[in-house]
């Protein structure tokens, strides 16, 4: 039988730790505010910020169609409801294929894609300006042809199981007008035949099917994606760990923080997405949209780090997320 006295002190208790673990977090809070829309034409997919311009991304159409960019500083001036036919949007590219995991090059004034020929399906791979329109091939046409790998002025791809790595820097120069001063080529990074390279060394685990390298800012970590999920590969330390499930990761201009989405599916469709933030290390592990009643794909980090932007049912969203200070 227990005494009252000892009755209350269980009571307090509970009540202690109840308000103890809700205070304390294992994970920063981070959630999303002032979410708004800014296309409605249901085909418009996987936005990418660019690397300078917190008011300016490129975005992609249905099965990879195309490259279009996007102004948010004129939709928030009134614009109005977007498409991909009507101001504030631009076409870049309307390739077959071109919007698949497309890159900015660095400084933000132009993207590179692998496209695709609509007729003869070859691939290539260019870089189209996006004040011009002007667009640059590098590869040729190719039967195989694997995504290109941006690593600052540097882009990497396999043409026909050959690694191909070109500087970009001089052809941007032709483009913008711009002098670009001659730097020290990066390692070449990228995929072949189901593994991840640095240079002639491969880096990813050697049981593992491996795609997709994206190369973070500072030149110094790579993410990719594997059957398991997302690793980080470090250059500096050589150091490659296991980061977390999912898939589409995008790094934010510090280098520090990456998002990606997490899927289930019943086998046929995508029952459930959300996107999450973390650390490239795997600290500080974030559910950003756990309160969105709905598939959240393909995110993006503005360059400040301060917005995200993402696609729900073919349209484009955009959010601001909240310090730990403005939620308390």
């Amino acid at each position: 039988m227990l005494y009252p006295i000892r009755i209350a002190y269980y009571i307090y208790l509970l009540l202690f730790l109840s308000v103890y673990t809700t205070s304390v977090r294992a994970e920063p809070v981070a959630p999303l505010t002032h979410i708004r829309q800014l296309t409605f034409d249901g085909n418009s997919i996987a936005p990418v910020f660019s690397p300078t311009d917190k008011a300016l991304m490129a975005f992609t159409q249905h099965k990879y169609k195309g490259i279009y960019l996007l102004s948010t500083k004129e939709k928030q001036q009134g614009m109005g409801a977007l498409s991909a036919t009507s101001d504030p949007i631009k076409p870049l590219t309307k390739q077959e294929k071109s919007g698949f995991n497309f890159s900015w090059a660095q400084g933000g004034k132009n993207i590179i894609f692998r496209g695709q020929d609509e007729k003869n399906k070859t691939r290539h791979t260019g870089m189209v300006s996006i004040e011009k329109q002007q667009y640059i091939e590098f590869s040729g046409a190719a039967k195989t042809l694997s995504v290109p790998t941006v690593n600052r002025n540097t882009i990497t791809f396999v043409q026909d199981k050959q690694e191909v790595s070109v500087d970009i820097s001089q052809y941007q120069q032709g483009i913008t007008g711009l002098a670009v001063a001659p730097t020290v080529p990066p390692p070449s990074i990228y995929a072949r035949a189901g593994r991840i390279w640095v240079d002639e060394e491969a880096v990813s685990p050697a049981t593992a099917q491996c795609w997709l390298p994206v190369v973070a800012p500072d030149g110094d970590k790579v993410v990719f994606e594997c059957w398991e999920g997302l690793y980080v590969y470090r250059l500096s330390n050589q150091v490659l760990f296991f980061l977390d499930a999912g898939s589409s990761p995008r790094w934010g201009q510090d280098s520090t923080y990456l998002v990606y989405e997490q899927t289930e599916d019943d086998g046929h469709v995508i029952t459930r997405a959300d996107v999450f933030r973390i650390r490239y290390d795997g600290n500080e592990k974030q559910n950003l949209t756990a309160n969105l009643d709905a598939l959240v794909r393909r995110p993006s980090l503005s360059h400040d780090g301060q917005h995200i932007a993402f696609d729900i049912q073919g349209n484009i969203f955009i959010a601001d997320i909240a310090t730990n200070k403005e939620v308390r």
